[in-house]
């Protein structure tokens, strides 16, 4: 209809109308793409408000199983130390408990694992990491999971020493 509009003014050569038209033709199409721009602003507002809270939600998990781990570890420590003290004749008992005994069994057996971060890394593997406005904090992420694989610190220990990540995630 409006192409036919169009058409006619042209023939009658009514400039003005042309114009009117090409105008209300060009103002459309550009709202159009202002309204699409802002729908998928909101929606990656929603994905990364998802995201972070996934993130969070990691975090803690990772936080919980460092937590037990570092426990773990402390306990194994203090039975090594208790044990050396045994076979040192520091204690009244000469024999070992069988969890002392493993304890120094194990000893040489010292596994530094760091926490994954699994939403980080679909994030990453979905190439979606524009989704989190603050650069920052990607930046964060993306060298706290390379250091990960070389460091017991990991993700885990080098966000919680990132401010940006305790002003953004632990809200």
């Amino acid at each position: 209809m409006i192409l036919r509009r169009f058409a006619e003014a042209f023939r009658r050569q009514d400039w003005l109308t042309v114009t009117v038209e090409t105008l209300i033709v060009v103002l459309g199409v550009f709202l159009g793409l202002q309204v699409n721009n802002w729908n998928e602003s909101e929606k990656a507002r929603a994905d990364e408000r998802v995201f972070l809270q996934r993130l969070h939600d990691d975090v803690i998990e990772a936080e919980a199983r460092s937590a037990r781990l570092r426990e773990r570890r402390f306990r194994q420590r203090d039975g090594i130390v208790e044990g050396m003290a045994v076979l040192l004749g520091q204690r009244e008992r000469q024999i070992l408990t069988d969890e002392e005994c493993a304890f120094i069994a194990f000893s040489h057996d010292y596994v530094l694992t760091a926490p994954e971060m699994p939403s980080f890394n679909e994030l990453l593997s979905s190439g979606r990491l524009d989704i989190i406005r603050d650069r920052q904090l990607v930046s964060d992420l993306a060298n706290s999971s390379k250091r990960s694989k070389f460091s017991p610190i990991g993700v885990v220990g080098a966000l919680a020493t990132s401010t940006r990540y305790r002003t953004n995630i632990r809200r």
